[in-house]
């Protein structure tokens, strides 16, 4: 296994990295999270550079890059601001899941468009009854004549109303199987009898939260995404790749929040000492670069591992649970270290808490990470 990057992929890294440095600084970055608004014109210059297009085959216009360079994306557009990455990547979930499973005319029509930078996706899954339990959900399309007519409730969705959105929805096709029974259907966000509320969260200020309402909506019969009835199996297909890149982000924002941690502690004096002299805070910077560096080689091995197209659930798990879980800690300890200074937005550690809590749940709770890999550990 190497996990070395090749001279490509570390000039791509460098050139997200560049980016990030000039047009995602920390004083905007906290200036969007406070007053939650959306990250239109950075998505934008992104999509002037090609990034919406990098992960579209290139029989549809785009770079065709695999899952290495997802994770470097991801990892460097996280460093100031998890929502960033959060954001480019949910859409870019809808773009793989397009690629596998669109049919030629959804290829058409979607792709071209994120490219440009003229769509956006969200994902909607969870209801109020069923959370990590997400196939019992409840919210039902029926085909009536050439239209799909959608009733339900829906929770949780993540930047439901960025601009130019679609919502990839969710639903039950089939009453009379758990699993078998949902499909994915692309929903635009000004369908008649979409309502939507923004909810007031403590992550993912930027992209926003919104609780979906279906009064009657409808869509076209062919707005199903790949076939009817099969959307679990695509859903869970798809897991790897979302749990590896939640795991990009928690630790690239790891690394950055550790990194202002250190400066903090050599500079900051106390009793005629800086920070960084007593014992007890080098054992907790200690603690946190190998929580760090373990993020980073958990998060590249599943890269890696799908890049070779091997299965990694296990290794997706780990690294999911892991990396979330460091940043977390991260925030935690920055807040406990800086005191006062801490607990302010001027400093990213309350936002880093913030936002590792946010990433804690999405993808499925460290609680369910630990069952996936006990069952796959005790299965040999």
């Amino acid at each position: 296994m190497d996990l070395g990057f090749t001279s490509e992929q570390s000039m791509f890294r460098e050139s997200v990295r560049t980016f990030v440095g000039k047009e995602c600084p920390p004083a905007l970055m906290r200036e969007l999270d406070v007053e939650g608004r959306y990250p239109t014109s950075i998505m934008s210059k992104m999509a002037g550079l090609g990034w919406y297009g990098a992960f579209t085959p290139e029989s549809h216009g785009g770079l065709g890059l695999g899952p290495v360079h997802l994770a470097l994306m991801i990892e460097e557009l996280a460093r100031f601001s998890p929502s960033i990455a959060s954001a480019y990547y949910i859409t870019m979930w809808g773009v793989l899941n397009i690629n596998l499973h669109g049919s030629p005319e959804q290829k058409a029509h979607y792709l071209p468009r994120v490219a440009e930078g003229r769509q956006n996706f969200s994902f909607s899954l969870t209801e109020p009854d069923s959370g990590s339990d997400a196939a019992a959900l409840r919210c039902r399309a029926v085909l009536e004549g050439d239209n799909w007519v959608i009733n339900g409730q829906k929770m949780f969705c993540t930047q439901a109303g960025a601009p130019d959105n679609s919502i990839i929805l969710c639903a039950r096709t089939d009453a009379n199987s758990k699993q078998g029974g949902l499909s994915m259907i692309f929903v635009p966000t000004d369908a008649p009898g979409l309502r939507m509320h923004k909810m007031s969260t403590m992550a993912r200020r930027m992209q926003g939260t919104y609780e979906l309402y279906f009064d009657n909506v409808r869509v076209p019969r062919a707005s199903v995404l790949g076939e009817v009835n099969r959307g679990w199996e695509y859903i869970v297909g798809h897991l790897e790749r979302e749990r590896m890149c939640v795991a990009a982000g928690a630790m690239g924002h790891a690394k950055q929040v550790l990194n202002e941690i250190v400066q903090y502690v050599k500079q900051r004096k106390q009793f005629g000492r800086t920070l960084g002299d007593f014992q007890a805070i080098q054992h907790t910077i200690a603690d946190l670069r190998v929580q760090v560096d373990c993020a980073e080689l958990l998060t590249y091995k599943t890269a890696w591992m799908l890049e070779q197209g091997l299965p990694c659930p296990t290794e997706a798990s780990m690294a999911k649970l892991h990396a979330t879980e460091t940043l977390v800690n991260c925030g935690m300890q920055g807040m406990r270290l800086l005191g006062g200074y801490g607990l302010t937005e001027e400093f990213p550690m309350a936002r880093a808490f913030r936002e590792g809590m946010g990433a804690v749940t999405g993808g499925g709770t460290s609680n369910i990470q630990r069952n996936i890999i006990a069952r796959n550990v005790l299965r040999g």
